[in-house]
């Protein structure tokens, strides 16, 4: 059964439901009813109350319907929008690389020129035929097919040396978002957490990981969604998070100890080493005075306007030339704005980390209830075999 259905059910009882209700209208099992009620919470902004007999109501907003079908159309939307963005950056990727041959063409092109008239008035003819071999050299070293599967965060990239090309954008560029698997890192740690709580847990222990305040219960709706988790009432009254797929004891797995909260990367200029970029600063130095002495050139040279359109090239050379020195000027700034927010996001996952470190008598209380609940409910070990096939089932039974 749908959703939709569960959000019929909802809506029919006045936007408040429990489990049983939704069990009791669609037919669902307890396991599927509770998860869908923690999907739509999470997605449509519901928040979880307590009834006098100590259940668990699920409430939702009067508009919540229109809520669900809008994020379905922003979901929607925003997955298209990045397909186009990818397509459109790959072209302009590619224009880019072009581009640059192109304009790297024309200012040496036009060095080669002022070379060779001067070894016509000179006679020093070497001097011409070995900037002809360098420049030969140096396209060679370009490879155009690093335009084509460039990508921003490879992980090999640290592992073995880029080419000029990829410096060149990484300098224009940068290296992309380094918090681009943030939401993977947050789920992997949650998992990690509630695993080692043997899945009792309470919103102080997630709220580190997942960058909610703890006293708003309905932001916690996610992760009961995400886990198959169930919200569970204490005897005295506090609320526990239960979540029985991550309830059995952890084995010493091989993976980093469990940090005290989340911690986003900040944001990089270039992670190339400085003596690549050496080649880099040369060139956008030599490509902009050569694209602008291009364009003198054509400007002044041919006064008669023959051949206006190489003027014109000159000139998108020269702005080319330009943004090679800006766009990374504008990037350095954003990059100072972007750090900031990125340093205020990490002390807030810290102060939340906080309570758990001086814990305070209503915590310590919530977190032996929490206890009290998981002992209840503790299953058997991992290692402790109760069946198996290498056996005959009578003979496991005594």
């Amino acid at each position: 059964m749908s959703k939709e259905e569960v959000i019929k059910a909802i809506a029919a009882m006045g936007n408040q439901a429990t489990v049983a209700d939704v069990m009791a209208w669609t037919g669902l099992s307890s396991d599927v009813a509770s998860s869908l009620l923690n999907s739509i919470a999470a997605e449509t902004g519901g928040h979880l109350a307590v009834t006098a007999s100590g259940t668990i109501l699920y409430c939702f907003d009067p508009g919540f319907k229109l809520h669900y079908v809008t994020r379905g159309l922003r979901a929607t939307v925003d997955s298209l929008g990045r397909r186009i963005a990818s397509v459109i950056f790959l072209l302009f990727r590619f224009s880019f690389g072009l581009t640059l041959i192109v304009s790297i063409f024309a200012v040496w092109g036009l060095v080669y020129l002022f070379y060779a008239i001067l070894s016509v008035i000179t006679g020093a003819f070497g001097a011409a035929d070995r900037l002809r071999a360098d420049f030969m050299d140096i396209l060679r070293k370009l490879a155009l097919s690093e335009l084509l599967f460039f990508e921003a965060r490879k992980e090999d990239s640290q592992r073995r040396p880029r080419g000029f090309l990829l410096n060149c954008f990484s300098f224009l560029f940068g290296e992309g978002d380094p918090n681009f698997d943030l939401d993977e890192r947050r789920w992997k740690l949650l998992a990690q957490v509630i695993r080692e709580n043997e899945g009792v847990v309470t919103a102080e222990l997630l709220a580190p990981y997942f960058g909610r305040n703890p006293d708003g219960d309905k932001d916690f709706c996610a992760v009961l969604a995400r886990f198959n988790g169930v919200p569970v009432v204490t005897d005295k009254g506090n609320i526990v998070y239960h979540f029985p797929s991550l309830s059995s004891p952890s084995r010493d797995l091989l993976r980093d100890p469990l940090p005290a909260c989340l911690e986003e990367r900040l944001w990089q200029f270039t992670s190339i080493p400085s003596h690549a970029l050496r080649g880099v600063y040369a060139l956008v130095t030599l490509n902009f005075l050569g694209s602008l002495l291009l364009f003198w050139y054509w400007l002044h040279v041919l006064p008669d306007k023959q051949l206006s359109g190489l003027p014109a090239a000159a000139l998108l050379l020269s702005i080319y030339g330009g943004l090679f020195l800006f766009i990374p000027l504008i990037r350095l700034v954003t990059i100072q704005v972007l750090n900031s927010t990125v340093k205020a996001r990490n002390s807030f996952y810290k102060d939340l980390a906080t309570p758990l470190i001086e814990k305070s008598p209503e915590l310590i209380g919530k977190l032996i209830d929490a206890e009290e609940f998981r002992l209840s409910q503790r299953s058997c070990g991992l290692d402790q075999v109760i069946y198996t096939t290498e056996k005959d089932a009578l003979e496991q039974e005594f």
